[in-house]
């Protein structure tokens, strides 16, 4: 009798293990395959994103997000921003997360979000960058820069 619960403890722990593994292998080849799309938009797009021009950012955000953003609030988000200064320089690209989801709005989806140690006019800051790809298409749902530049 324990011996058979044993074995049923072990073949549970087998079966836990072999579903772990296949979730890793799963997830980082998504990753790889969306990095692909992602990394180049970042590389072509960051510099319009950090230059504080409104309405260039504007054209890059997500349909969906910029419904929902009030004109004056963005306006006033990116000029509190722009007291970093000038985008100097980036460090790579650091993946954080990817989630696949579908929603009304969104339709079928993933949302990843990069980390990008940054140097601007006035000091350093780590941009977090969340994208949202769709069909290949890609488009900025999220920008938050965190900077002790921020503190003064």
């Amino acid at each position: 009798m324990i011996k058979g619960f044993f074995k049923f403890i072990g073949i549970g722990v087998l079966f836990l293990t072999i579903l772990i593994v296949i979730a890793v292998i799963w997830g980082s080849s998504k990753q790889s395959s969306v990095e692909k799309l992602t990394l180049p938009y970042i590389e072509n797009n960051l510099n319009t994103l950090l230059s504080w021009e409104t309405s260039e950012i504007a054209v890059l955000m997500d349909k969906s997000v910029a419904d929902e953003i009030d004109p004056e609030q963005f306006k006033d988000t990116i000029n509190y921003l722009s007291k970093l200064g000038e985008f100097r320089a980036s460090e790579s690209p650091q993946f954080i997360n990817i989630t696949s989801g579908a929603t009304t709005e969104l339709g079928a989806h993933s949302l990843i979000t990069y980390q990008i140690p940054s140097i601007f006019e006035n000091g350093t800051g780590v941009v977090t960058l969340s994208l949202i790809v769709r069909e290949e298409a890609i488009t900025v749902h999220t920008l938050r820069i965190n900077s002790d530049v921020f503190l003064n």
